[in-house]
């Protein structure tokens, strides 16, 4: 068995798959910014973005180092910029070339590069956040979700965090929609909570400053909202390696 093959057959997968987006201009139809649906994803991802943020003492992205893993054409690393990060300790890499050069066109003034992830052209310590937007529910196999997890872990300081948002579920070029995708198994030595994540905020949000009844009723009207079908998830990476710390 060759594992390297293996994997390098599973990531042309992944690049076919992108492709076919291409193909099929999904991003100027299904995640066409002004429609309905993505408008509130991306609305969700910062509100919760922020708020994990914020609750660890974070007021913004200032003079933070981040990578954006799977960065695709770089709509989130332009985004940090808006929460005061500084386009030279910003980095983005995909395994999408075409992508890759969408985001240099569009977002000159950030280091975006061609990179799998299985190594990472950084040195150890390097980042004081990860994130990842939807990326690892498109890999199919665990071993290789698990090797790329091992490399951005390499490239995360002590004490840095590591920002998770995903489908619950395997995507369908990955597996198909029957298979779950637990966030916490890829960093099990790293501290953290995962969220349950619905496309818009539950009603309990809504009505939890609503004096005496309010609780009450949010907790009901949540009973009959849509299920939540992303996990979105925060994990801070322990100074000590868990040999050490056990």
């Amino acid at each position: 068995m060759n594992p390297e093959a293996d994997f390098e057959k599973e990531l042309n997968g992944i690049r076919d798959a992108y492709r076919g987006f291409r193909a099929k201009k999904l991003h100027q139809s299904l995640w066409a910014p002004f429609g309905s649906s993505e408008a509130a994803w991306r609305a969700r991802q910062a509100e919760v973005f922020i708020t994990v943020l914020r609750e660890r003492g974070w007021s913004s992205l200032a003079g933070r180092k981040v990578l954006d893993f799977g960065c695709g054409r770089g709509r989130h690393l332009r985004q940090f910029l808006d929460w005061d990060a500084a386009p030279d300790l910003l980095d983005g890499i995909d395994l999408d070339a075409p992508a890759v050069e969408e985001a240099k066109m569009l977002s000159p003034n950030i280091r975006v590069q061609l990179a799998t992830g299985i190594t990472l052209p950084y040195p150890d310590g390097a980042f004081d956040l990860i994130t990842q937007f939807v990326v690892f529910s498109s890999i199919p196999s665990e071993a290789l979700r698990l090797r790329i997890a091992a490399e951005l872990d390499r490239v995360l300081r002590p004490g840095g965090f590591f920002f998770w948002w995903d489908m619950d579920h395997m995507a369908a070029l990955a597996g198909g929609h029957d298979l779950p995708l637990t966030p916490a198994i890829h960093f099990p030595h790293y501290g953290g909570t995962v969220l349950n994540i619905g496309e818009r905020p539950p009603p309990s949000e809504s009505l939890r400053h609503v004096r005496f009844l309010g609780p009450l009723m949010g907790f009901l009207a949540d009973r009959f909202a849509c299920h939540p079908s992303h996990h979105a998830a925060l994990f801070e990476k322990p100074f000590l390696p868990p040999h050490a710390s056990s």
